[in-house]
């Protein structure tokens, strides 16, 4: 009979789940629903948006090699077509940088589209070059100063191409036949 009892007290004596246990299931399920939060907030808002900025960036520019003379698209062109103003904004000496910026599911880190552009002396800024997720270096800046000093060629200038394939064989010619007399 001593035994049943015995066995009695250890059944109630089994403790349920501590609270312990309870405090760690509320923090890992906290972290579980934030976790949910920031993968749907990354690839329904933060990633689509970029893209989209990026895609319209991407045919201002192919618009502006298209067609021959000035080019056209300016910052304002690329803010209303962004649909946003820029998170920062870089002077340097003949060119500015705007900088875009979507936060993602991590807020620490950041989708970007830098977008270069030409200073022109009324003020205005000319789109010239973008990039996604990369920073512009003072080599591409380098590089943009360097093409817009190239001339391009007067219109009355000879357009006529000149073989150097037919220059080599008359001189053949000319050799051979002096050779002969």
């Amino acid at each position: 009979m001593t035994q049943s009892s015995e066995n009695g007290s250890a059944d109630q004596a089994t403790p349920g789940p501590s609270s312990t246990g309870r405090n760690r299931q509320t923090v890992l399920f906290v972290i579980l629903v934030l976790g949910i939060i920031a993968l749907i907030w990354e690839f329904r808002i933060a990633r689509p948006n970029h893209e989209q900025a990026w895609d319209a960036v991407e045919k201002m520019l192919e618009s502006n090699y298209s067609a021959a003379g000035e080019v056209s698209n300016t910052n304002e062109d690329v803010k209303q077509l962004i649909g946003k103003s820029p998170a920062q904004t870089i002077p340097k000496d003949y060119h500015a940088i705007e900088v875009y910026k979507w936060r993602r599911g991590l807020p620490i880190l950041a989708y970007t589209v830098q977008v270069l552009y030409q200073k022109k002396t009324d003020g205005r800024l000319l789109l010239v070059n973008a990039k996604l997720n990369e920073e512009f270096t003072d080599e591409d800046l380098n590089l943009a100063i360097n093409l817009e000093k190239i001339v391009q060629p007067e219109s009355g200038a000879s357009t006529k191409t000149v073989n150097r394939d037919d220059e080599v064989n008359e001189t053949a010619v000319e050799k051979e036949s002096g050779g002969e007399e």
